[in-house]
């Protein structure tokens, strides 16, 4: 949460930067109108450059912690790898959240956490398996803080998109 507020905030310096440019050239009463009017445009596409550089260095950071904290909740160890690829295939086509909910009970109730991370994981990917994924983090808290940091960096991902100055200064020719 606080990356993400990091680039919101160097999102809002690029903005602030771009306002007080300006207004600068604005008040600079010295600059004729077509003038004062090519400066700001060459300063809006500055800004949109800016801004998609980060967030494209946003979206790039926030895959990268659904990645880890996916491995953090759903992963195995490499010796367990195969079993869970077989636990995978035999979920397959499942989206029927009732099923994944009986299976999950039966995997955790015969301690077969290679296939419970399985099925956290498609209940995570399946709309409509919420209660199976909440299931799963009861039965396994340890994945709980992981998960919802997936649900979090999926969540901001764009997080600095559309924060163009267009919305905050109209860049219509300067009226003087």
């Amino acid at each position: 949460m606080a990356v993400t507020q990091a680039f919101r905030n160097r999102a809002d310096d690029i903005r602030a930067d771009t306002r007080d440019a300006v207004l600068r050239i604005r008040a600079d009463k010295t600059l004729r109108e077509d003038v004062a009017y090519l400066r700001i445009k060459e300063l809006q596409e500055q800004q949109r450059s800016k801004l998609s550089d980060l967030n494209q260095e946003s979206n790039a950071y926030n895959q990268k912690r659904v990645q880890q904290a996916g491995q953090k909740a759903w992963g195995v160890p490499a010796s367990e790898t195969l079993s869970y690829r077989s636990a995978q295939a035999s979920l397959e086509g499942i989206t029927d959240p009732r099923t994944l909910q009986r299976r999950l009970d039966a995997a955790v109730e015969t301690g077969d956490h290679v296939l419970s991370k399985a099925i956290g994981y498609t209940a995570h990917r399946t709309p409509g398996c919420g209660d199976v994924l909440a299931s799963f983090v009861q039965s396994y808290p340890e994945a709980g803080p992981a998960i919802d940091d997936i649900a979090t960096a999926q969540s901001s991902n764009g997080g600095v998109e559309g924060l163009d100055i267009v919305h905050m200064l109209a860049f219509a020719a300067p009226a003087y």
